[in-house]
């Protein structure tokens, strides 16, 4: 049933949020999730590392599954290794990119920001993005470490401790909103979405851009151009690689997508690069 999928995998289980927006657009697509806990986190890997994973990850699915495409639902990764990746994979891949053109284009302004890890924002990969996208006579840009925003997701933190997670957002964005004049921002970490409220309590006034919109509408023109869309029902399969240190069961897992209302039984998997 899951083979000839669309495969969407990240370290751990917050890209699901890039999995609701394909659903609205693929209602009838079979979707495998991976959260690779195992490999958590991608953010703070360097270049290599980052390879290494996504091969693992990668050849695992072909050998498996057959997918029709593979989205690795990470800005990290993606700005990183994804060029390098398709020339030695044979399956179309995808990736999750700051949609700072827009930005640019919508921006009043002309200074918009990219909220992405401390490993994403500090890379020459992303810097080389920015340049192909924007005109930056035109746009500054600022790349903004939004790691403390991203650690309010992993224990769950967002979803019962409003004051904290307001004191870590203003934290983070009040000098780019304040001094800087920011009116624009790139969620460019897919556990950022899940922050958009309290981003939008604090500045009602700055545009949030969230870059699995944008994938997801390229993933169906794909699909459409080359004659791939599913005439299913959808369904979902999730998958887990277990990472020791943490102790994680499969209820555990469900009970986490539970919280965030997504419905799902859990499969854990291992992988290597056997």
């Amino acid at each position: 049933m899951y083979n000839n999928s669309i495969l969407v995998f990240d370290s751990w289980i917050w890209s699901y949020s890039v999995v609701k927006e394909l659903l609205e657009l693929l209602p009838n697509e079979n979707i495998i999730y991976l959260a690779d806990r195992n490999s958590f986190p991608y953010g703070k890997k360097n270049k290599e590392q980052l390879m290494d994973n996504m091969l693992w990850v990668i050849h695992f699915f072909e050998k498996n599954y057959n997918p029709k495409l593979i989205l690795i639902a990470s800005n990290t990764p993606s700005i990183q290794v994804l060029d390098e990746l398709k020339t030695t994979i044979q399956t179309p891949l995808f990736g999750v990119f700051p949609p700072i053109k827009e930005a640019s284009h919508i921006s009043q302004t002309k200074k918009v920001a990219i909220l992405a890890t401390q490993s994403a924002v500090e890379s020459k990969e992303i810097t080389d993005f920015i340049n192909k996208q924007v005109n930056i006579s035109e746009t500054e840009v600022f790349k903004v470490n939004a790691s403390p925003m991203v650690d309010l997701i992993e224990p769950g933190t967002f979803l019962n401790d409003h004051d904290t997670c307001i004191d870590v957002c203003r934290e983070v964005l009040d000098f780019y909103v304040k001094e800087k004049n920011i009116d624009v921002i790139t969620l460019s970490s897919t556990h950022l979405p899940f922050l958009k409220k309290y981003i939008q309590e604090l500045y009602p006034e700055i545009k949030l851009l969230d870059p699995a919109v944008d994938v997801s509408k390229d993933i169906k023109n794909y699909l459409e151009i080359n004659n791939l869309l599913s005439a299913e029902s959808w369904s979902i399969k999730v998958l887990w690689t277990q990472n020791e240190s943490k102790n994680l069961f499969n209820n555990e897992l469900e009970n986490i997508f539970h919280k965030m209302w997504f419905i799902c039984k859990v499969e854990e998997v291992i992988i290597s690069d056997t």
